[in-house]
Order: C-alpha cells, then structure tokens, then sequence
C-alpha cells in the first residue's frame, strides 16, 4: 500500500486549483476572450452575453488568483501566469475537438508516439478522406501528393506500391529531395524483379531508414502532411482513411514525427 501511495501525483486538494477555474463555463468563456489581448467591461458583456453585474464578481476572483490584472480603469488582461492557462485550456478544447472526429474514434492511437500524441491539437483544421473512397482512389491522392511535393518528402511507409515506387524515383531524379523510413520487409521489395528498375538504393537523393516496428503511414512536404493509422477493430493499417492537414502548425508537428521515428532507426545509405 505505501509503495502505491508513493507513486500518486495527484490528490483532491490539489485538484482545487483548476476547480477554481473550471467553475462555470461563463468563467471558462470570460477567460477565453483575454487569448488575444485586454478587454474592457463592454466589450466583455457583448462577447460573452453577459451583463456586468455577473462578470465583475468573475473578474474579481480571477483577479484575485493572479490569473487576471487591471490594466486600466475599466480594461482588464491576463497576466503572464493567466496567458499560460488560456494557452493550456484552448489546446485542450482543441485535441477535444479533434478527437470527436470519427477517424481518431476508430483508429488506434497507440500507433503515434506518445511525445506526439500530446500536441494532437496541431492537426486541428485537417480535412479526412474517408470510408466510402476505393483503395485505387486513395492511391491515385497519395501519387498526386507525391507529385505536387518538389523540394522535400518525408515518407513513413510500412507498405509501397510500384505506382509509388515509381513516383518517388521520379520526384528524386528531378531533384527532389527524399527521406523514408520503412521496414526491412519492404526494402528487400526493392530487389525484385517488378522494383528493381525503381530501388531507391542508388539514387543520390534518397536517404532511407529501416525501422522494423512501423504501425502508421505518413507522408509530408513543405506545406501538407497526410497521416495514416491502423483500424482499431482489426488492428490493420487503414490506407483508404487517412487525414491531410496544410497548416503551419500540423506541418511542424509531422517533423516532429518524423525526426522521433528516426531516432529509433537504423540508416541505410
């Protein structure tokens, strides 16, 4: 029982603190309007379509704990403290959001590592293609993908295709510059004779990593990134779901992805 003891982290009473923010939701949303800057008492009311007489209460309390300050008469702000909270609570109703999405309801997670299932809110904005495409048409967007993609790809890929065999070659010799990380079972595809034309082995502008334990798909380039997961029912990777997001921040949180894959690769060439 003390060595249990020993490792709970949490207790009720530290639990007071963000019940103190969590409150209400009127509280949540009067925090919510100071994300991008001071507000004074008017703007609030029409924000929040509240009246004064319920907010000021509010404000007090939260000017109280440090998380809100009187910037001038009648305009308020977040403290530095109060700006980390707000960061903190929209990330979270982001990955919540995010994760109301049937893909991530039917998919398994487990295939993301855990360092970046903790930023899931980066892909928030992703577009999905879904159930009712043919394998052929997720093909054919992966290719197209591919093809649009000029300076750099990053590719994960557990499994290939000659067309995409084929268009990675051909990216690469028109200089495109091409990173993969895929299995050894895949790699020896290379040395048959429907791939052999298409190994990735001497082409200057491939770089190749193997690691054997791959469950995700993943492809990026500058501006997209698309993302493949397992189904959860069957466990198999799920190529005709998959997600694609453009923003600055899922592209980013796909380099992530890429470079912690890599640190538990082996190089090949």
């Amino acid at each position: 029982m003390n060595e249990i003891l020993k490792k709970v982290k949490y207790d009720i009473k530290q639990l007071e603190s963000i019940q103190d923010i969590f409150a209400s939701k009127m509280q949540i949303l009067l925090l919510l309007n100071f994300s991008d800057g001071a507000k004074n008492l008017k703007e609030l009311e029409l924000l929040t379509k509240s009246r004064s007489q319920n907010l000021l209460p509010k404000i007090g309390e939260l000017v109280k704990k440090g998380i809100l300050t009187k910037y001038e008469r009648g305009i308020y702000r977040a403290t530095p403290a109060g700006e980390i909270i707000i960061s903190k609570i929209l990330d979270l109703i982001d990955t919540c959001e995010i994760l109301r999405n049937e893909f991530w309801l039917s998919h398994n997670l487990n295939a993301i590592p855990k360092p970046l299932l903790s930023n899931l809110s980066a892909l928030n904005n992703s577009q999905f293609l879904q159930a009712e495409v043919t394998l052929d048409v997720a093909q054919r967007a992966t290719i197209q993908f591919l093809e649009n993609s000029k300076e750099n790809i990053w590719s994960i890929s557990p499994v290939v295709t000659l067309d995409w065999a084929k268009t990675i070659i051909n990216q690469a010799n028109h200089g495109t510059k091409v990173s993969i990380i895929t299995t050894e079972k895949v790699l020896k595809m290379a040395d048959t004779e429907e791939f052999k034309s298409f190994s990735p082995l001497n082409n200057y502008n491939i770089k190749l990593w193997i690691y054997n334990h791959l469950e995700l798909a993943f492809m990026s380039d500058e501006e997209h990134i698309a993302l493949a997961l397992p189904d959860k029912r069957s466990n198999v990777l799920d190529l005709q779901n998959f997600l694609i997001c453009e923003s600055p921040e899922a592209v980013a949180w796909g380099k992530d992805l890429f470079e912690y894959i890599i640190s538990i690769s082996d190089k090949v060439n």
